[in-house]
């Protein structure tokens, strides 16, 4: 099996992980939708009629909160929501409408509609209360005009700090873009206007074909049917301002509709409808590694369909819809080039009685953005016959066991072939640790934990003890422990350290030791999933950890490191695995996912959350910023079991178990904290709500 093959799969399960749930439940077409909320497409029936635009909202869960052809909207039981109708946008609008949800308040959503072929009051917005009837939402405004006429196309994408969305839309009859602001106090009427590329007459066919932002948020791709070109932009998102780069030529006759980008926004995607359909893959050198632009064409031409929609899935796949064909194609890996992206015509088939029309549902583009999209991941699985890993096909579902619930078991997984170390690399994993054996005393929390190791005698190797978190005694090795221990020698409590050695490493930190903190968010084996961020670039090792979905700060920072300093390594390559054991509270570590890539992230472009971003809207904080006390307020009654709050490196300041049945508000004294912004999260019998708040005495 050759090293494309390894790389597919780790891809496939690692951004399932990271979907966002909002974009989960697709409707569209004539009858048609698609659940991704189980991790894979499942095809499914839903009651919107549409030609072509439309557009759909979904919660934390992934079910539909509203969705809209344009011209109505209906509500989470498919009932026309309360003053629903009347919208002006339209169902053979190409992208006749897109919801936006409003920053820093969860309840009120703008949907922004667009009317077809250039005419009159084109583009309008009407405003959305979920709070309303007992949750099912009411419009209370409708059709605000924003612009006369338009091209029957918007897109929406945001800031990294998800403060600022802005709506992106092209005037009618002009050469004229124009970027609509919108942040907490509303949409800006005035827009910012971009005049770009050649003029544009009044013909109806420039109003076809889409228009899209980049999953980043840098790129603007604009399809004009009648000039047979594309036009590829820059977006400056603190000012609104676009940069015309090129006019993309396709070629006389190439009729476009359909645009998308790479979740990794690096490749342009385009469907041309004429005079066959066909999927072009672009690469410019504005955006990915090349000299000159390339063109490549996917699967060949087709005379039996007409291209529509292309639209990113949250599992990073690539949807296209063949018009009145019943099937959608799906580009299984567009983040790779030419047939390495796998381009399947007739992927998936609606159900009887349900057709495909030229549309799939309009998203914010951020959804499906995903920064760690490269050649060279890994991806492996335990080897049943053992206690070791090895590579394998098919991620499991459940995740891998690298350790068991039997006494003083240990295990590891392992990269198959040596990687790349010297130049740089970004890992990221996620752990969940979990209590497992039968009548057994816990407060013995041992040496249990897991471990990051770097290692060049080979991908089959366990260390020989067992408080060493599998990796002691491993030749020529560099070790980040992640250690829930509280009552050894080593570092004195749940800790994170950096070691390593050229010979039989050991867990003794005096002997072995880089650097180390305690200030790290508690470990546990609770059930939590924990995820870690690892990066080596530059002289510069960062290591993050978290118990949720996001990171905050690094937790170790160590800067003028040079890996090579501490292992010899086989030119610039190792072994690189998870290990951990389980001493003798016989406790599960299981591998959710696990990542590897040679290129450097931005921190503000990870796949976690940025740190205004996190509150989760139905618990309410005052007074924010607080001096003594703060009030939580939920939005129903709740079993809360307890809170933990948390500084910005992820340390815990402050945590209580509470015991109390049905609340609804709770004050809690948080006097005791210096001046600064923490991070609460609430434990409930039904799971965790998570907010920010602000000491400023």
């Amino acid at each position: 099996m050759g090293i494309k093959t390894k790389i597919i799969l780790l891809l496939l399960s690692a951004t399932i992980v990271t979907a966002q749930p909002e974009a989960e439940t697709w409707y569209f077409g004539i009858g048609a939708g698609i659940d991704f909320t189980s991790g894979k497409p499942e095809m499914i029936s839903g009651p919107l009629k549409t030609n072509e635009g439309c557009s759909i909202f979904c919660d934390r869960f992934g079910k539909p909160m509203f969705f809209t052809d344009g011209q109505t909207i209906w509500n989470r039981d498919n009932e026309i929501m309360q003053n629903g109708t009347g919208l002006m946008g339209h169902p053979s609008s190409t992208q006749s409408a897109v919801v936006v949800e409003i920053p820093s308040n969860k309840n009120l959503y703008y949907v922004v509609t667009a009317l077809n072929v250039g005419r009159k009051q084109g583009l309008n917005y009407s405003l959305v209360d979920m709070s309303l009837d007992n949750g099912r939402g009411a419009v209370v405004k409708k059709n605000i005009n924003l612009h006369d006429r338009i091209h029957e196309k918007i897109t929406v994408c945001a800031t990294p700090d998800y403060k600022t969305y802005w709506l992106i839309t092209s005037e009618y009859g002009s050469n004229n873009y124009l970027a609509y602001k919108i942040d907490s106090a509303g949409i800006n009427t005035i827009p910012v206007v971009s005049p770009i590329g050649s003029p544009k007459d009044s013909l109806v066919v420039n109003s076809y074909g889409y228009i899209k932002a980049s999953p980043n948020s840098k790129y603007i791709i604009n399809a004009h049917q009648n000039n047979h070109k594309l036009e590829l932009s820059s977006f400056d998102y603190n000012s609104g301002k676009i940069k015309l780069i090129e006019e993309i030529e396709l070629g006389e006759g190439s009729l476009t509709y359909g645009l998308e980008f790479s979740p990794d926004s690096r490749i342009i995607y385009v469907g041309s409808i004429f005079p066959e359909s066909k999927v072009y893959q672009i690469l410019h050198p504005a955006l990915i590694d090349v000299d000159d632009t390339e063109f490549y064409e996917l699967g060949g031409w087709s005379d039996e369909f007409i291209l529509g929609a292309l639209q990113l899935g949250p599992d990073k796949k690539l949807y296209i819809t063949n018009d009145a064909d019943s099937t959608l194609g799906v580009i299984n890996y567009p983040w790779l080039v030419g047939e390495a992206a796998d381009y399947q015509k007739r992927a998936l088939h609606t159900l009887t009685g349900t057709y495909t029309t030229r549309g799939l549902p309009n998203f914010l583009t951020n959804y499906f953005y995903d920064p760690l999209l490269c050649d060279d991941y890994l991806y492996d699985e335990r080897n049943e016959d053992t206690s070791k890993v090895n590579l394998v096909q098919e991620f499991p579902p459940d995740g891998i066991d690298i350790g068991y619930a039997v006494k003083w078991m240990k295990g590891a997984l392992w990269s198959e072939e040596m990687i790349p170390i010297s130049g740089g690399f970004t890992a990221e994993f996620q752990v969940q640790l979990s209590k497992g054996g039968k009548d057994e005393d816990f407060t013995n929390r041992g040496g249990t934990g897991f471990a990051f190791v770097i290692q060049t005698k080979s991908g089959y190797e366990l260390g020989t003890g067992t408080d060493g978190l599998a990796y002691e005694g491993l030749e020529n090795s560099f070790v980040i422990e992640f250690d829930q221990n509280k009552d050894i020698h080593d570092n004195n409590g749940n800790h994170l350290a950096v070691l390593a050695s050229r010979g039989n490493i050991t867990t003794d930190y005096s002997v072995n030791g880089i650097e180390s903190t305690n200030n790290i968010p508690e470990i546990e084996p609770d059930n939590n999933l924990y995820k870690c961020l690892i990066t080596y670039f530059n002289r510069q090792l960062k290591v993050y950890v978290s118990p949720e979905s996001y990171y905050l700060l690094p937790q170790l920072v160590i800067d003028d490191f040079d890996i090579e300093n501490y292992i010899d390594l086989d030119k610039g390559r190792a072994y690189m695995g998870i290990t951990a054991a389980t001493t003798n509270i016989f406790q599960e570590t299981t591998l959710k996912y696990f990542r590897y890539c040679t290129q450097p992230i931005r921190e503000d472009n990870t796949s976690s959350t940025a740190i205004d971003n996190i509150t989760d809207y139905n618990m309410l904080i005052s007074p924010n910023p607080a001096i003594d006390n703060i009030n939580i307020n939920l939005e129903n009654q709740y079993d809360v079991q307890g809170y933990k709050i948390y500084n910005l490196k992820g340390g815990i300041v402050k945590q209580e178990s509470l015991d109390y049945t049905r609340l609804q508000n709770l004050k809690l004294d948080v006097g005791s904290l210096t001046n600064g912004v923490y991070i609460i999260k609430l434990e409930l019998g039904t799971g965790v709500k998570t907010g920010k708040f602000i000491i400023n005495k």
